[in-house]
């Protein structure tokens, strides 16, 4: 599709991103979805931080030179429109690798097994994860006696509402449906504050 290629002519980069932003913000409100991302759409943290919140991420990571082999026929690319594609994707993915694997849920690793084979193991990864989270991806959400509702984006605890700001809301999902994961300094802060 060359729709992506008339929005970089036209709005630049930034334009792209943020219809990208907006449709991926209405995409992960949704319920029962299978969402494949553009591979720049980890780069802003609100998208990651949608991403992280409102669904299990999978990686399916492969080597820049996969990568390449993959798109260097596709000119509907064009971050890739340079003199030298293949340096370009290295620097592509040396900044956004780093970002898929800190909000992924699963990473799987492509390019050398059969699509159904790869098929296969997706499957099973999710259905063991899907066994291992505490939290479904429901509309409520309780730790205790605290409750988050991500349909209203309503807080209540012991029955009393709580009013908190977007990013603190977010911040309670994220740890409320990933219980295990490293927490920073300031989510560790608001998550004492509210639980």
């Amino acid at each position: 599709c060359a729709l992506p290629i008339f929005i970089f002519e036209i709005e630049g980069e930034a334009g792209f991103r943020a219809r990208e932003a907006a449709v991926l913000a209405e995409l992960t409100a949704m319920r029962d979805v299978v969402l494949a991302t553009g591979g720049g759409a980890v780069l802003a943290e609100e998208n990651r931080r949608m991403l992280a919140t409102r669904g299990t991420v999978v990686y399916l990571h492969a080597q820049p030179a996969a990568l390449y082999e993959r798109v260097r026929q596709d000119r509907n690319r064009p971050l890739l429109a340079t003199a030298d594609p293949a340096g370009r994707l290295r620097e592509l993915y040396a900044v956004r690798d780093p970002l898929y694997r800190e909000i992924a849920d699963l990473v799987v690793e492509t390019g050398r097994q059969s699509v159904q084979s790869l098929a296969r193991e997706l499957l099973a990864r999710i259905r063991a994860l899907s066994r291992r989270q505490p939290a479904a991806q429901g509309t409520t959400l309780e730790i205790d006696d605290l409750q988050l509702d991500t349909t209203t984006r309503n807080a209540s605890r012991a029955g009393r509402k709580l009013e908190l700001t977007t990013k603190e809301f977010g911040i309670l999902e994220y740890l409320m449906r990933h219980p295990n994961q490293v927490l920073t300094r300031t989510m560790i802060e608001i998550g004492r504050a509210h639980v």
